[in-house]
């Protein structure tokens, strides 16, 4: 299978529609980003992963660290 020719995976994914029903934003946004990632761990030789979602990110901070934020709650 091609999964063990892939070492680099540039993803560009997200709806940005401001109006979309939760339940689907969700599910484009959040749920494709968790199958996407399950495909990325079938990927043996996989040597890099850049993901971009929206330039909407932690809206509710002045700066934006390159770090990853912990949440107080789980997307499920």
């Amino acid at each position: 299978m091609f999964l063990d020719k892939v070492n680099v995976v540039l993803r560009g994914a997200a709806t940005v529609r401001f109006n979309e029903p939760l339940k689907i934003a969700v599910n484009l946004n959040v749920m494709g980003t968790n199958r996407i990632l399950n495909l990325y761990r079938r990927m043996t030789n996989l040597i890099s992963v850049i993901h971009v979602s929206t330039a909407y990110n932690n809206v509710d901070r002045r700066e934006i660290a390159e770090s990853i934020y912990t949440l107080k709650f789980t997307p499920k």
